[in-house]
């Protein structure tokens, strides 16, 4: 069985896509031909991501607190759960926020992407509440956290040990 696993942004996401049955489950793909959210989207975003790890699949969701803001306790709790599917958070720690926000930062430099842009923006300014929101809701909720405290680190092993746990 696969998992959910909450990624803060830079954290390696699209990186692990595609490999080692990792999917990055792209919020932005839950727009209408607007480019508005649909009408219960997180829903439909969370039965996606459900669906794919009883498939076998690691599946990433994003943090973003655009997106974040959409997991009720419900939705989350009702996927924690399940037996089958292990739920894992992902977040730099403290002592490496300004880091990150650089990290994104180059990231943005080399991808000048709107979504590259809206991550390290949101971490300049907000890197510091969103991590503690998503510590806060990974502890309410039980579910297993990984904080990475420095830049020299390899994800897979990291999410593998954890869901041995």
């Amino acid at each position: 069985m696969g998992s959910i696993i909450i990624g803060y942004p830079g954290v390696g996401k699209s990186t692990l896509a595609g490999s080692n049955k990792y999917v990055d489950l792209e919020s932005s793909m839950f727009r209408n031909s607007l480019g508005e959210k649909i009408e219960d989207w997180d829903y439909a975003y969370v039965s996606v991501a459900e669906d794919l790890a009883r498939q076998g699949y690691n599946v990433f969701v994003s943090s973003h607190s655009d997106v974040y803001s959409h997991f009720s306790y419900n939705v989350v709790k009702s996927l924690e759960s399940l037996d089958d599917i292990k739920v894992l958070a992902i977040y730099p720690s403290s002592r490496m926020f300004n880091i990150w926000i650089d990290k994104l930062g180059s990231r943005y430099r080399n991808d000048p992407s709107t979504k590259n842009l809206a991550a390290y923006t949101r971490a300049q300014n907000h890197i510091v509440s969103d991590v503690e929101e998503l510590k806060d809701f990974a502890k309410r909720n039980s579910i297993t956290t990984i904080e990475i405290d420095s830049l020299d680190y390899s994800l897979s092993p990291m999410i593998i040990s954890s869901l041995k746990d």
